[in-house]
């Protein structure tokens, strides 16, 4: 008999659990900082009964215009989030910067705007809470502007300047040798220890220790990827180190040549010439 899954189980099989953790999170705190918005506003509303004589207090109204005003942020603040998301991806401090500035005045007249229609004002109370509700409303589109681009700052660099050194290091160190194979076992040999490289069919012969190895590969894409350890292709077969060359002899006649500190001797080809030329101010 099968097991049936639960809906819970479902949901958790879909979504994923740290997924669901995350926004559960996400949730809460949006919830959390609804309320506290909610309890600033009506102690703003109170305080502001107590200072203006002229204005209408009570508890309940106080409520009822804190409920009305954060009824606002709380449809406007995902959206807004979202808005500095898709902008933030765009090039040129400028242009972001420009469209955050026209975007929080936006955001400040909307909110202005529907207050006002949600009160039922004339026109010249309208211009009169301008100057309350403007300053507000920038002010907490810049809180969330500064909140939404470092959070997301930190989602995008989660990892420490050591780890990143650290990975930085392995992974050099890992390049630092290569996989072969010999005698149908697989060997990791020193990229420095290899002193000549030739062609073999599909395969590539590697001259380690005075030991031969096969890596499948060909000369074009070995050289490629060896070429910042110091290796330099003198002929179509070949291929060898710059520190293990102890002399070249013969490039300005027709048959050049590389002798090798084990005494390997290699014809030089004549289109590798001009790389060995280009040698003979440095130190081999």
């Amino acid at each position: 008999m099968q097991n049936q899954l639960l809906p819970k189980d479902l949901i958790l099989r879909c979504f994923g659990a740290q997924s669901i953790s995350k926004h559960f999170l996400q949730c809460a705190g949006y919830f959390f900082a609804s309320t506290c918005a909610f309890i600033i506003l009506t102690i703003y509303c109170t305080t502001h009964s107590v200072v203006n004589p002229e204005s209408e207090s009570g508890l309940l109204l106080s409520l009822g215009w804190s409920f009305d005003v954060l009824i606002y942020w709380v449809v406007a603040v995902p959206v807004i989030t979202q808005v500095i998301r898709k902008v933030r991806k765009l090039e040129g401090a400028s242009l972001r910067f420009f469209i955050y500035s026209i975007f929080g005045v936006f955001i400040a007249i909307l909110g202005l705007v529907t207050q006002s229609l949600i009160w039922n004002l004339e026109l010249q109370s309208t211009f009169k809470l301008a100057f309350q509700f403007v300053p507000v409303a920038l002010l907490i589109y810049t809180s969330l502007l500064l909140l939404t681009l470092v959070n997301d700052g930190q989602e995008k660099h989660p990892s420490s300047p050591k780890s990143d050194i650290q990975s930085k290091s392995v992974s050099s160190a890992l390049n630092q040798y290569l996989l072969v194979s010999k005698g149908g076992r697989e060997h990791a040999i020193a990229i420095k220890d290899i002193s000549l490289i030739s062609s073999a069919g599909n395969y590539v012969e590697l001259s380690s220790s005075g030991e031969e190895y096969l890596y499948r590969s060909t000369l074009k894409s070995v050289l490629s990827r060896l070429q910042e350890y110091g290796f330099i292709q003198i002929h179509r077969k070949y291929i060898v180190r710059l520190n293990f060359i102890e002399s070249v002899s013969g490039l300005g006649s027709q048959s050049p040549s590389v002798v090798l500190n084990d005494g390997t001797s290699l014809a030089v080809g004549k289109r590798y010439k001009k790389s060995l030329m280009k040698m003979r101010k440095l130190e081999i």
